[in-house]
């Protein structure tokens, strides 16, 4: 455009200047507004008036915010104007919070500026506010969710922290002294608390009984599923020491119905001295394969248990124990599945093939470093891959009466 043009438009917008003062007074959404040296209405926008409840600016012009809002906000809205008149300094985009006499409140942003005559003569406040109570509502609503959620995750926190401490003093358990046998344990949850079970019941004098299970899930459910598991399960192998299977029946009828839809697979082993030869009683419940090293061969085989239901399925099929001998040297590796389906960053699973490497590379370690061991290979293994599941090892080995 044209210098001489853009005059000729400026000249049609200056001798307009009242037409469109009036039109943006008329159709503004905000509420604009000029008041005098006392903070009196002297001119407001159509949706001022709206607001105030009024039709004819006489209505307005010569009041104050004090006959429309109740002291607390028209003190504020008056200490603040006449801050801004002796000080010429504006307040721009505040929030302020205005409360009716009618007792509802709402929530604008207001500027406010000194208004002076081409002369330089302070004459009064031009103010505009919008409002924002909508806004201001949904993100009070928003801020009262997240402390809720806050205080929540809090208290989560706690129960996470109590759970834990409870867990830790209780599984593995305290160890059970033998007097012809040494063991290990490496118990490692995949979170603060697990969801597998190691357990150590007090048997008769002189035999070793261990409980190693396995809860379906993870966090505090399974957590909590563990202790329920571990108490019944404890006592259960005490009351049917002789006949395992017996036992893993019994936690089969009292906590089935407590535990669906979820799941638990065990295995109860006792190993005992009997007449000069050692064996190991084992039942179980959809629990994995045992690992066995004979001392004699150099071999290591793996105990293939018989097919049984895991705790919580009930299939009607009878259960069974299995008796295995064992000698002096000999060791045992018993694992939760998590050792198994341990997954590297190329999506393989660590599978039994490579346990059983694992279980005879660390057959030169004393037997009370060996469930360490086997853990560090699986974690060698793992590499950057995150962990899936918790990992439960148990290594025994007979030594023989010292």
């Amino acid at each position: 455009m044209k210098s001489d043009e853009v005059k000729q438009v400026q000249d049609i917008y200056r001798m307009s200047i009242p037409a469109l003062f009036d039109a943006l007074l008329k159709e503004s959404e905000d509420c604009i507004y000029f008041k005098d040296m006392k903070c009196r209405f002297v001119y407001v926008s159509h949706r001022h008036a709206q607001k105030f409840g009024v039709s004819k600016l006489d209505e307005i012009v010569g009041k104050t915010d004090f006959d429309f809002f109740t002291e607390e906000h028209a003190r504020q809205a008056y200490d603040d104007e006449q801050e801004i008149l002796r000080s010429g300094k504006p307040l721009i985009n505040e929030t302020e919070k205005e409360t009716w006499a009618d007792g509802h409140i709402t929530w604008v942003t207001s500027t406010k500026i000194p208004l002076h005559l081409n002369s330089g003569k302070l004459v009064g406040i031009l103010g505009i506010s919008r409002d924002i109570t909508r806004e201001k509502l949904a993100l009070d609503k928003l801020e009262d969710s997240e402390r809720r959620l806050r205080e929540k995750n809090r208290i989560l926190q706690i129960d996470y922290d109590n759970a834990r401490r409870v867990q830790s003093a209780l599984i593995p358990g305290e160890s059970q002294p033998c007097s012809f046998l040494k063991y290990s344990v490496l118990y490692n949850p995949l979170e603060a608390v697990g969801g597998d079970v190691m357990s150590f019941p007090m048997g008769q004098s002189g035999d070793f009984l261990a409980l190693l299970g396995d809860v379906c899930g993870h966090g505090i459910s399974a957590a909590l599923y563990t202790l329920l598991v571990k108490h019944v399960a404890d006592q259960a192998v005490i009351d049917h020491v002789d006949r395992l299977e017996d036992a893993m029946e019994q936690v089969q009828k009292d906590i089935a119905d407590l535990i669906r839809p979820n799941y638990v697979t065990m295995v109860a082993a006792r190993i005992r001295n009997k007449d000069g030869k050692y064996v190991l009683e084992v039942a179980h419940a959809g629990h994995p394969d045992i690992l066995h090293y004979h001392k004699d061969s150099g071999k290591v085989d793996v105990i293939r248990l018989k097919p049984q239901d895991a705790i919580g399925f009930a299939t009607g099929r009878e259960r069974h124990g299995e008796c295995f001998d064992l000698a002096i040297g000999d060791r045992l590796l018993f694992y939760t599945d998590g050792v198994v389906e341990t997954v590297n960053e190329c999506a393989e699973e660590f599978e039994l093939d490579r346990l059983i490497e694992a279980f005879t590379a660390e057959l030169e370690t004393p037997v009370e470093e060996m469930a360490a061991g086997i853990n560090k290979r699986v974690r060698a293994f793992r590499g950057k891959a995150p962990r899936m599941d918790d990992v439960t090892l148990l290594a025994v080995e007979i030594t023989g009466d010292v």
